[in-house]
């Protein structure tokens, strides 16, 4: 969003270059030198909204610059006598034009042709006048067509810095500020980016794109599946001819948007409280409910936890501990929303298989992560904790496992979420806290325990202090495509042997 080119300096410097063209002679040597005049002679068209001014061009050369403020003027005519539109810009639309070539002599008479007026008058005026009136007429008219333009453009949506963006018959452009709006293609838009324009090139620019269409749920809307598509098909018009994004568009979409919840929440979120807890909900619910659902994901059983669930975790795993350079593990990382909220002086560690998940987890900054299997993987070893964790938080994916695994004195157990919240328990500190979501055992769960969850609940009881467990209506996971109720454990110290 570079700087106005009609800001107070440069306009200063370009009017008083265009003022020394029109100064009288240097004296010779020996004469009286007159002192130094504030005023000019200068064109005065102010009664037929006109205005004159000097501006330094891309090429480095001062020329001078006309302002038809009502548009009255007659481009061809215009052009004949030298003054060519401007371009590159919708706050060029109309009426802005400068004068072409080396000579930059301007003729009033043919100029008064050109405007179809009598004449144009001279009047003495201040040169700090024809600056500051110059400059102001200059924004209020970049103000006036953009205003115009967007009339007669097509609303695409916001942008990842708030920005809207629109379509029209020259391109895609942002609305930088009331006066400035930068269209795609030109030189300043290329430090902007594709995502600026909500084009996405490449998984980055995609999530960068999802944090523009969350705009709306961060000012206080809700979005839903129809807004989902409509915004998707504008991301990626380029990759579909303007025609509908695929499903697996889609879903990639839908995944960048819980990415940009998460994102989003961050940014904004103050400590882990009642405040946190209700501008999670806030966001949740004003997000789309997911729909899309691919082989992989099902496969790898993806269901993010809930913005206003991974508070709740949150606040429970570390409670009013002292946590500097605490570690924490999430074996299961996905978009990190579990881990998103913990202090800055822990030590994050993170898991995930998922490769597209991983990227968005990365771009936390603060997270050490590792792509892994969570089924067999050491996570002392890979993340080089040797001591085990202080803390280990995790969702994993619900669902069986292709065949049962041992574990300690568990001769087989077949839940994948079972199998990975004991590994996690085993690579933590004797002394230290997990909290654990894990799956009920059916659709429509009474709270019943039933076969493994009994054998699973009854170890962890064994083995550890654990401080309580409470079993969720499923209906928390709803918005992010399950339905199935979920148990949230919290484990306190080990037991001794």
């Amino acid at each position: 969003m570079g700087r106005d080119p009609i800001a107070a300096d440069a306009a200063r410097r370009a009017c008083e270059a265009a003022l020394s063209r029109l100064a009288p002679a240097a004296s010779a040597p020996g004469e009286q030198v007159s002192p130094v005049k504030t005023s000019q002679k200068w064109i005065d068209l102010a009664s037929h909204g006109i205005f004159l001014g000097d501006q330094k061009m891309a090429d480095g050369k001062q020329r001078l610059v006309v302002l038809d403020m009502n548009d009255v003027g007659d481009p061809e005519q215009l052009k004949s006598v030298g003054l060519m539109p401007f371009s590159g810009s919708p706050r060029y639309d109309k009426g802005i034009y400068f004068l072409q070539g080396d000579d930059q002599r301007l003729r009033p008479k043919a100029l008064a042709r050109a405007f179809g007026i009598e004449n144009c008058p001279l009047v003495e005026v201040e040169r700090e006048q024809i600056d500051r009136v110059f400059r102001e007429k200059t924004l209020e008219k970049f103000g006036a067509n953009i205003r115009a333009v967007t009339m007669r453009s097509k609303l695409l949506g916001h942008n990842r810095a708030g920005l809207l963006v629109y379509e029209g018959g020259a391109g895609r452009f942002v609305v930088v500020s009331g006066q400035n709006a930068v269209l795609q293609g030109s030189a300043q838009a290329k430090s902007l980016g594709a995502a600026a324009f909500l084009h996405a090139e490449n998984e980055d620019d995609l999530r960068a794109c999802a944090q523009g269409f969350l705009w709306p749920v961060r000012m206080g809307g809700k979005l839903n599946w129809s807004d989902v598509e409509r915004f998707a098909a504008t991301v990626y018009a380029r990759q579909t001819d303007g025609g509908r994004p695929s499903d697996e568009q889609l879903h990639r979409f839908q995944e960048a948007i819980e990415a940009a919840g998460y994102q989003t929440f961050m940014s904004l979120h103050k400590g882990i409280g009642e405040p946190a807890f209700s501008l999670a909900t806030d966001l949740y619910y004003g997000m789309p409910t997911a729909r899309m659902r691919t082989a992989q994901s099902v496969f790898f059983q993806q269901y993010s936890t809930p913005l206003p669930m991974s508070v709740v975790a949150q606040r429970l795993l570390i409670g009013d501990d002292e946590v500097q350079e605490r570690t924490v593990l999430e074996p299961t990382a996905g978009n990190g929303g579990l881990i998103s909220m913990l202090p800055a002086s822990m030590r994050l560690y993170g898991n995930e298989l998922d490769g597209q998940r991983l990227d968005a987890l990365r771009e936390q900054g603060r997270v050490q992560t590792h792509q892994g299997d969570a089924l067999s993987m050491s996570f002392e070893q890979t993340f080089g904790v040797s001591e085990g964790f202080d803390y280990t938080i995790a969702n994993p994916p619900f669902g069986q496992m292709d065949e049962p695994r041992a574990f300690d004195k568990l001769p087989a157990v077949r839940r994948q979420d079972h199998y990975i919240a004991l590994r996690t328990l085993a690579a933590r500190k004797a002394h230290g806290r997990s909290v654990l979501i894990f799956g009920a055992d059916s659709n429509q769960s009474d709270g019943t325990l039933k076969g493994g969850a009994r054998n699973f609940l009854n170890y962890v009881h064994d083995h550890y202090e654990v401080h309580g467990v409470v079993e969720l209506d499923g209906r928390m996971y709803a918005r992010h495509g399950a339905g199935f109720n979920v148990r949230m454990m919290v484990v306190g110290a080990r037991r001794a042997a």
